[in-house]
């Protein structure tokens, strides 16, 4: 793969170690939209952020490196803060 390419999916280093928190705010957004009506708000939250937790924890072993890296390093850990905003 050609740098240009590569550069083009992953702005920066931090996106290439983070890449796996990228689809979390979907994941959220989807199980806070697929929730019932009659569901009170914290109940809606709380399944949403056990969807996200089920997505995240698929790959316990990568996901515990990633994480470990992430709380090592300041400039991954600030941009998972950015993309945590976001979401």
């Amino acid at each position: 793969m050609s740098r240009s390419t590569f550069v083009r999916y992953f702005g920066t280093k931090e996106d290439v170690v983070l890449f796996v928190f990228d689809p979390v705010g979907d994941v959220i957004a989807g199980a806070i939209d697929a929730e019932q009506a009659d569901q009170d708000d914290w109940g809606r939250v709380r399944n949403a952020l056990e969807s996200a937790v089920t997505y995240l924890v698929r790959d316990v072993p990568n996901l515990a490196t990633i994480l470990g890296l992430v709380d090592q390093t300041p400039a991954p850990c600030a941009r998972l803060r950015e993309k945590q905003t976001v979401w």
